[in-house]
């Protein structure tokens, strides 16, 4: 079986903690401000940002799930509870990612509108995806996915 590529995922997760230091540098507290019709640039960069630290955990997740040989993965969000499967990830912190796979696809295909109270929540929270960097590189560096 082939073993976790250390410099893969390290760069994935310098790329998610530099979009999450931005996300919760320049995500204003109140929705309100967020919604506001003159905030339509932020509203854009910070979902553009959002979208590249999710995918950041989707590349992860599959990375990790794919070289562990965990099978089938039919699904973004079946990588993503992979992580917590393998115990990677706590329990808690795989179902509180689970959603935002979902807000990936939505940010990227418009499946549906964009509901902006939702999405600024997902800002609001950037502290789970540092949790998840921070719980992938303590695996790893217990010998994770060797």
């Amino acid at each position: 079986m082939a073993s976790v590529d250390r410099e893969v995922v390290r760069g994935r997760i310098e790329r998610l903690l530099h979009e999450v230091d931005a996300i919760a540098e320049r995500t204003p507290p109140e929705y309100e401000a967020y919604a506001a019709p003159d905030a339509e640039a932020l509203r854009y960069e910070l979902e553009h940002r959002l979208l590249i630290a999710l995918q950041a955990v989707i590349d992860i997740s599959t990375h990790v799930a794919v070289v562990s040989g965990v099978r089938p993965l039919d699904t973004y969000r079946d990588c993503v509870m992979a992580m917590r499967a393998l115990d990677v990830v706590p329990s808690e912190l795989g179902e509180r990612l689970a959603p935002a796979v979902g807000l990936r696809n939505v940010l990227v295909h418009e499946y549906q509108a964009v509901d902006g109270r939702f999405v600024h929540a997902a800002l609001a929270d950037a502290g789970t995806l540092r949790a998840f960097a921070a719980a992938v590189w303590r695996w790893i560096e217990r010998g994770g996915g060797r």
